[in-house]
């Protein structure tokens, strides 16, 4: 316990202080240092509580993968619009509002989601790859301090980053409905972390 006459710390137990002789029964229990986790019965500090990270938070993150996953994809979509048939003018024209007959939009539709099956598939080693690794994190979460970890807050394994993304597929089919759930649920789960039993938390410093 701490003398209150000069501060110092004295054994607990101790009636008088070992550098001014003040009576100890006024003293007070040492504390522990400021910021120290609790521990258990065994003596091992507890783990801090996970802090969920929120929808639009990892909107943004999104938004900064799709970037720059853009950056590296458009020539290849541009490629495979021709491969299908389609100019990829007719593709850039209808992005800024410009509607083809009807016949050029058919072939232009079954193009898209061909498009955008493929365009799936190849961005799948970006998130199952960076998301298993020791960041646990595409660049996007980086940049937002956030990270993708099993229920347990731990690190991923690549079956279980690839188990999340293609569970994506399921909420992009229900109108992206599966996504707006992170903003709903108790642990901001989207639909493919519940599927996937994953978590998106703030990482730690």
């Amino acid at each position: 316990m701490f003398c209150i006459r000069c501060g110092s710390q004295n054994e607990a137990g101790a009636q008088y202080c070992s550098s001014c002789g003040n009576p100890l029964g006024g003293g007070v229990p040492a504390q522990a240092p400021e910021g120290a986790l609790p521990q258990d019965p065994g003596g091992a500090a507890l783990q801090a509580p996970l802090e969920y990270a929120g929808f639009w938070r990892r909107f943004v993150a999104w938004l900064i993968d799709m970037f720059l996953l853009g950056i590296v994809l458009t020539p290849v979509q541009k490629v495979l619009f021709h491969y299908f048939g389609v100019d990829p003018a007719m593709v850039e024209s209808l992005s800024l509002g410009v509607i083809p007959d009807l016949s050029d939009l058919q072939d232009l539709g079954s193009a898209w989601a061909k498009v955008n099956l493929i365009s799936f598939v190849l961005a799948w080693p970006y998130f199952a790859l960076m998301q298993s690794s020791v960041k646990q994190a595409t660049l996007g979460k980086m940049a937002l301090g956030i990270k993708v970890a099993d229920e347990n807050g731990d690190r991923i394994s690549m079956p279980k980053a690839t188990a999340r993304y293609f569970s994506k597929f399921v909420s992009q089919l229900i109108l992206y409905i599966g996504y707006l759930m992170a903003a709903f649920t108790g642990r901001k789960q989207a639909l493919h972390d519940k599927l996937a039993g994953t978590l998106v938390i703030r990482a730690r410093d």
